[in-house]
């Protein structure tokens, strides 16, 4: 019995002698299959993409609940092979992009600010209203938000420009734990920029790179247009000299 959809054979039952049907199929016989159900499932582009098949060794009978349950079995295979393929597919477009990020001749470094920007809207509902002065007299907190900053990616070249060996090494150079007075000034600036409204700040200052030599940095600070509510994403990117 084939039931058909959009005239491509859905589903195939045989419900006896399926090796006398097929005597072809020498497989069917070394598995002592008597009766044969399959169905097609299909991927995102609607076209088929493989075939769920059940064998059984005696005879089958046709029930529709039987029929219901194959297809209910066959349809949640049908989208654990969507999600496979959309996974796979989402893996070579990372692929792409992580090389391309890493070719960039831009030192890039991405951060999320959210968990600050929560900090903040909660200062703000607490009443503060002049940031400046707050956190010029609250220096603790100053660093409380420094510390909230979540490093998201950072690219090779950024890893070159300031010589260290490895993303880990550079993270440490830059923890909360370590980052001086002047360092925690220009963040401060930055933010204050973003709460004034404007979603770019730039600015320049000198640095100490991992072999202990200066390095002038010019930077550029953006948060994207669709990120600045919450400032999940924050984009730093350096350009620089030693």
């Amino acid at each position: 019995m084939v039931y058909q959809t959009n005239r491509i054979d859905v589903h195939h039952f045989y419900p006896e002698q399926i090796t006398k049907l097929f005597p072809e199929f020498e497989l069917l016989k070394a598995l002592g299959a008597e009766a044969y159900r399959g169905e097609l499932f299909f991927g995102a582009d609607g076209k088929p993409a493989g075939h769920v098949v059940a064998l059984m060794d005696k005879p089958e009978d046709d029930t529709q609940d039987v029929r219901s349950l194959f297809r209910l079995f066959t349809q949640r295979t049908g989208s654990e092979h969507k999600r496979m393929v959309l996974e796979a597919a989402l893996a070579r477009s990372e692929a792409r992009y992580r090389e391309l990020f890493d070719q960039l001749p831009v030192a890039i470094w991405t951060e999320d600010w959210s968990s600050m920007k929560h900090m903040f809207d909660g200062l703000a509902r607490g009443g503060v209203k002049d940031w400046r002065d707050y956190f010029n007299n609250h220096r603790d907190q100053l660093r409380a938000a420094y510390d909230l900053v979540d490093n998201v990616e950072i690219s090779s070249a950024a890893i070159d420009l300031y010589r260290y060996p490895n993303v880990e090494k550079l993270l440490e150079a830059t923890s909360g734990a370590v980052v001086t007075e002047e360092e925690l000034d220009t963040f401060r600036e930055t933010f204050l920029s973003f709460m004034a409204g404007l979603m770019t700040f730039e600015f320049e200052a000198k640095e100490t790179s991992g072999d202990g030599s200066e390095i002038i940095v010019r930077c550029r600070v953006v948060i994207p247009p669709k990120r600045r509510n919450n400032w999940s994403r924050v984009i730093f990117s350096n350009r620089g000299h030693h």
